[in-house]
């Protein structure tokens, strides 16, 4: 998983990282010394996993922020940390609606709650494989995997189609295929296709989906397609 901690103390976020990586080994982990400098990132179209927020920052407060840092990474599980514990307590259940804290850790952060908050977001992100979120900060949403037929990277947004449904979402493509189950695959430097949905094969070039839409397949993406397209399909057989 891919952690950010913005807090202003650099000591004490450098000790934050390095006890998360203790916890996960497998993590990486950035430091932001402002909420301007993490915006500037978030901007960018970076999207973590999870960002570790301290309260009160020297350019202003992390609840305050919250809400644009949800309209530019909506599906980032927040964890607030404050050294000033009893008077947030009660703060950060008045944040903005999809901003509520994954977790709420005081300073000096004892490392049972912070094991207790990694283990919680890892145990999120699994739950949250098969189901997308989609629709802004204020609305935000989920949709099933499996009724996704492709997925098509337009700017900045994805355009998710469904097989009853058109989704947007604000996400990088190699963003959305680390949330994606196994069955999908990137076909194109712009899109994600559902191998399930896939009705037909035309030439070397492109997909037919089940909506009857044609996809392009890219000439760099075609191996990685045909071999996903094999291991798919003798994994069913071998299952029936």
């Amino acid at each position: 998983m891919n952690y950010y901690i913005c807090d202003d103390n650099r000591i004490f976020a450098e000790d934050l990282a390095q006890k998360i990586i203790n916890i996960d080994p497998q993590a990486q982990t950035e430091i932001f010394p402002t909420l301007a400098s993490l915006i500037f990132r978030l901007e960018d179209g970076d999207a973590p996993d999870a960002i570790f927020l301290d309260i009160v920052n020297s350019d202003g407060s992390g609840i305050n922020a919250s809400d644009k840092i949800r309209s530019l990474c909506p599906m980032a599980h927040i964890v607030y940390v404050t050294g000033y514990a009893s008077d947030y307590s009660q703060a950060i259940f008045n944040c903005p609606v999809g901003s509520e804290p994954a977790a709420f850790l005081a300073k000096p952060v004892e490392d049972k709650y912070l094991r207790l908050a990694v283990s919680k977001l890892k145990s999120a992100e699994k739950r949250e494989n098969s189901f997308i979120p989609v629709g802004s900060a204020r609305s935000t949403s989920y949709i099933d995997a499996d009724a996704i037929i492709y997925i098509v990277s337009e700017r900045r947004q994805m355009h998710i189609l469904t097989e009853n449904s058109e989704e947007w979402c604000y996400c990088r493509v190699e963003d959305m295929m680390k949330m994606l189950p196994d069955n999908f695959c990137r076909c194109h430097r712009s899109y994600i296709v559902n191998l399930d949905k896939i009705q037909s094969v035309s030439g070397r070039t492109s997909l037919i989906m089940k909506n009857n839409h044609s996809v392009p397949v890219g000439k760099v993406y075609s191996d990685e397609l045909k071999t996903a397209l094999a291991r798919r399909y003798a994994g069913m057989a071998g299952g029936q």
